[in-house]
């Protein structure tokens, strides 16, 4: 008899910690702040990923720039999709400014075809894309075209920068009006993301790649944070609540865009060991804010 009753009693303590541990999943609204448009894929099809996911909205990082194309774009993916452009041309290893697009940019932005710049590549050390990594320095008079314009118009930024050094908060400091997001900051400990976020006001991040268990970088570097965050990230993430958000980082072929439900249910366990209103700001709250 006491054996059955402990055998029981065992049944139902695995069954109540799963129950405790569905329940501590997110189940709020989330947005995507940091997706590409992969090549090959329609929006009608992007957008259906996302639905099937239960994701709201995302920043989209798209490739062309032309006005025509970017209308398009923008009339398919509707409100809740926000798309972001790259003022430089990118080929193979090359990364150059087109001043043409800088020439462009403060109208494109105005008229609310597109909602920022992004993905900025300045310290890139291995994609595809690029298997030599990407250097570009962002403090040369080039950048600063563009920077100037974005900083008059308070303009949010993307910025993969897996170092964030000294010549990067600078530049933060200096356009203290751009809302500088930076990508996948997992790249970076919680000690120096809290001196960076402590020091500059107008300087964001994206979680992409952070809890990826599916493509990235951090699979071969090791995950900084995972579902289940360490101390020092739950506090990092609760004292800067407001200046991060979720990124997916999905793109670069229809494969990689399909696994968009693995990514965010992820996100889903990783927010449910946050207070409840640091999830939400997290999850939705400062997508809407930031990106407003």
């Amino acid at each position: 008899m006491i054996r059955i009753t402990f055998v029981v009693y065992f049944i139902l303590s695995i069954f109540s910690l799963n129950l405790t541990a569905i329940a501590s999943e997110y189940k709020g609204d989330i947005y995507d702040a940091h997706a590409h448009l992969p090549k090959g894929v329609s929006v009608t099809q992007l957008k259906k990923i996302y639905q099937e996911a239960g994701i709201k909205g995302a920043g989209i990082f798209v490739k062309p720039f032309e006005k025509f194309t970017l209308l398009k774009l923008k009339k398919e993916f509707g409100d809740k999709f926000l798309i972001f452009v790259d003022v430089h041309k990118r080929k193979k290893n090359s990364y150059k400014i087109e001043k043409k697009r800088v020439n462009l940019l403060k109208e494109f932005y105005e008229i609310g075809l597109i909602a920022g710049l992004g993905e900025i590549y300045v310290d890139l050390s291995h994609a595809p894309f690029a298997p030599s990594g990407i250097q570009s320095d962002i403090t040369t008079n080039n950048e600063a075209t563009y920077l100037k314009i974005a900083n008059k118009l308070s303009m949010p930024i993307h910025v993969h920068h897996e170092s964030a050094d000294k010549d990067f908060e600078n530049i933060v400091k200096k356009y203290s009006k751009i809302k500088f997001i930076l990508s996948h900051c997992g790249y970076l400990n919680p000690v120096q993301l809290d001196k960076l976020m402590t020091s500059n006001k107008n300087l964001f991040a994206d979680l992409s790649l952070i809890t990826n268990r599916y493509f990235g970088p951090f699979q071969k570097r090791g995950v900084l944070i995972t579902t289940s965050p360490s101390d020092a990230w739950v506090e990092l993430l609760t004292k800067h609540s407001d200046r991060f958000m979720v990124g997916s980082d999905i793109g670069a072929n229809l494969k990689r865009a399909k696994m968009l439900s693995l990514v965010m249910h992820d996100y889903r366990m990783l927010l449910g060991n946050l207070p409840p209103d640091v999830a939400k700001k997290i999850a939705s709250e400062n997508y809407l804010r930031i990106f407003q």
